[in-house]
């Protein structure tokens, strides 16, 4: 009788402990855009990835888990991975990333408006993928599929 209550009472705290942590998720955004904005194209210490993106991209929602596995793959090889997202309404962009609860940083640009990142990053469709190296320099990807072999060459 007692290893039954105790079983449960863990059952039940697990329960809670899980509820607990899906509800405080809060994702990365530590790095502002201004940051984003000014920095890109100066020399750093690792490898940028700027996967752009949007709420509303089903092809965008569906390369999340491959963005994931490339994330935990390359996070301790010098590759900052940043999803930028177009979304225009905050708050789609948030129910967005509480769904996908992505663990790289994530950084909003609504309608991809600034003249610099347009230039730099001159895409059509999403998703989109570029991978800044260190000096600066942008490269474009066919595809963020593409981004495994790509870094695997790079590094």
């Amino acid at each position: 009788m007692k290893r039954t209550k105790l079983y449960l009472l863990t059952i039940i705290l697990f329960a809670t402990l899980s509820t607990y942590a899906q509800e405080n998720y809060a994702p990365d955004t530590s790095m502002s855009l201004d940051y984003f904005r000014t920095n890109f194209d100066q020399p750093k210490d690792e490898i940028w990835v700027a996967d752009f993106w949007a709420s509303w991209c089903g092809p965008c929602i569906k390369s999340m888990p491959y963005v994931k596995k490339m994330h935990q793959k390359y996070q301790d090889k010098g590759v900052k991975i940043l999803s930028v997202s177009i979304d225009k309404k905050e708050d789609a962009w948030t129910k967005a990333l509480n769904r996908i609860r992505p663990e790289w940083t994530q950084i909003r640009i609504p309608g991809n408006n600034n003249v610099k990142l347009k230039k730099a990053f001159p895409f059509k469709k999403i998703p989109a993928a570029y991978i800044i190296l260190k000096d600066g320099t942008v490269k474009t990807l066919e595809t963020i599929y593409d981004l495994d072999n790509e870094l695997k060459r790079l590094l």
